[in-house]
């Protein structure tokens, strides 16, 4: 019995893992190149709104993770035009863009998305490569959807960006000393560009995805903190892709074990579990800040930079 609960609180957090791993990973980008986006939440749930639409347009959940994209990158586009090129607050800007994403999302909602609004899901590894045998043990990783590994292999193919090409190395002294970087030549203002519209495109793909496939529908409210979480999570990690994956494990561990409590019957005020995440961010973010100071946070971060 208690054997069986571990197996399936695991399988219930890798499948909530994705959600926080990619929404993670893009708004480490943009603070990796120094500029906060607090916007996060607004975003996925208007990618949320978005995916849901375009789940209907072509009757397929990527066209739904692609609408999610492009209404991340349009949050990213108003975010680096204002934060890069104006140099405006970047606080207030994100607080802009978060109650934008939520007007946007329930203006959309209300207009575009029909009342009967069920999508289906991604298929798993099992069904793309023909496995019909009983999922127990090891086989029960072939009943995870296929975006879970992407996400996988996403958060490989930043750690190596950032760690091990130019582009990465530009990246990290765009974030931590701009303007010893543009005095070696790197394009500060096309660095930050790029890496905050790919960031924010991929809180896009995480709101929709969370729509599309994991709840298969839109309510209002359903993003649920998410955002803000998957923010914290950048803090919690230091700065670091494999820290980030960590943290997103935790959390996502938390939320997988409201639903396998909920399942078993276990009797826990539903108010309680949904301050638990919250309470569990405010106490790591304690933890990490008083543990490690500031020794990963990139220098330059939430700094406007002047070129003289």
């Amino acid at each position: 019995m208690t054997l069986d609960l571990i197996v399936n609180l695991l399988f219930a957090t890798l499948n909530i893992l994705p959600i926080y791993l990619i929404a993670s990973l893009g708004g480490y980008l943009s603070q990796r190149v120094g500029v906060y986006d607090i916007s996060m939440e607004g975003n996925m749930t208007f990618a949320a709104v978005l995916g849901i639409i375009g789940f209907f347009v072509a009757d397929s959940p990527w066209m739904g993770l692609l609408f999610g994209f492009l209404g991340g990158v349009f949050f990213g586009l108003i975010l680096a035009t204002l934060a890069v090129r104006f140099n405006l607050d970047q606080i207030v800007i994100g607080f802009g863009l978060w109650f934008l994403g939520l007007g946007l999302g329930s203006f959309l909602y209300k207009l575009y998305v029909p009342s009967d609004q069920h999508t289906i899901g991604f298929s798993t590894l099992g069904q793309l490569v023909g496995y019909k045998g009983e999922l127990t043990g090891f086989a029960r990783f072939l009943e995870l959807d296929v975006i879970f590994y992407l996400s996988i292999l996403l958060l490989i193919i930043i750690s190596l960006v950032v760690y091990r090409t130019r582009l990465g190395l530009q990246m990290r002294a765009t974030g931590e000393n701009p303007a010893a970087a543009d005095a070696a030549g790197v394009n500060i203002f096309r660095i930050r560009y790029f890496t905050i519209l790919v960031g924010a495109g991929l809180v896009g793909i995480a709101g929709a995805y969370l729509a599309v496939a994991f709840l298969q529908g839109f309510t209002s409210g359903m993003v649920a903190g998410r955002g803000w979480i998957a923010f914290s999570i950048v803090i919690f990690g230091r700065w670091k892709p494999s820290n980030i994956f960590w943290g997103c494990l935790l959390f996502a561990g938390i939320n997988g074990l409201q639903v396998r409590l909920q399942t078993i019957g276990v009797t826990i005020p539903s108010d309680l579990m949904t301050m638990a995440p919250y309470i569990v961010t405010l106490i790591a973010l304690v933890i990490i800040m008083s543990r490690s100071g500031r020794s990963r946070i990139p220098s330059a971060l939430g700094i406007p930079y002047y070129r003289e």
